[in-house]
């Protein structure tokens, strides 16, 4: 296998930390039979415009040039799957699912509105090419929180959280509009952030959360979500998402 070199040795300075206000409750909850489920299906019947590919379900990849959209495609996946009877969503997500090599990668993931925050649970795994899946950590929001590597910034923590949402922006003007909609219509609740050693590893998160009371399984499955990965300095920027289609009515 060819792998790609990325980025540089560079380790990032860690950001001072916020005082989190309000304390957690940990779940163990067993899963039962999913009643809804959604996933990311970026294939053909697609828009492509600068540095973004939208299909006709309102899944969007983003990369800083067209040749990385299309490796965030290969790179980058997650599905939803809602349990309507005890109301837990689980997002299960996939870093660099082509084993690239890269040098301190970022991992990214922007969480909806529809959840109940506080309920968070986070179960990380890596694995190497053709290896098993390997236990990295299985955290509540606040213990993810406090590693020296990881980061939760609120979408109430307005600047913090823009300046993470910039990361995104970096992909390039083009296609990134319909996701500011959503961000600046308070559709998020959450940024989840993780640096990782230099490695041609394959990450897996699974987030699990109570979905808040009124919130319908249709609500679950259009709730904006974003993940992707970048170098520690923001190199190779690459985003895939999933949220309401069109919402600034340009087609």
């Amino acid at each position: 296998m060819k792998e790609r070199y990325r980025g540089k040795k560079n380790i990032p300075l860690r950001e001072e930390k916020r005082i989190v206000k309000y304390g957690l409750r940990k779940l163990s909850v067993g899963l039962v039979s999913c009643i809804l489920g959604c996933s990311i299906f970026l294939g053909p019947a697609i828009s492509v415009y600068a540095q973004s590919s939208w299909d006709t379900s309102g899944n969007i990849a983003l990369g800083d040039t067209e040749k990385e959209v299309g490796e965030a495609k290969k790179s980058l996946n997650f599905t939803t799957n809602f349990n309507e009877q005890d109301r837990i969503v689980t997002y299960t997500i996939f870093f660099n699912a082509n084993h690239e090599n890269w040098r301190r990668p970022g991992l990214d993931v922007f969480l909806p509105d529809i959840i109940d925050v506080s309920s968070i649970n986070i179960t990380r795994e890596l694995k190497e090419h053709g290896g098993i899946w390997v236990p990295q950590g299985k955290e509540s929001l606040v213990e993810f929180d406090k590693g020296s590597t990881r980061e939760a910034i609120w979408y109430t923590d307005t600047n913090n959280f823009n300046d993470r949402w910039n990361r995104i922006k970096r992909t390039g003007s083009g296609g990134t509009s319909e996701l500011d909609k959503w961000k600046d219509a308070g559709k998020f609740s959450v940024f989840l952030n993780s640096w990782e050693v230099n490695s041609t590893k394959q990450y897996k998160w699974t987030v699990t959360a109570n979905v808040k009371e009124g919130v319908t399984p249709l609500e679950v499955k259009e709730a904006p979500v974003v993940v992707g990965m970048a170098t520690w300095a923001n190199g190779w920027p690459r985003y895939i998402g999933t949220g309401p289609h069109d919402t600034d009515g340009d087609g």
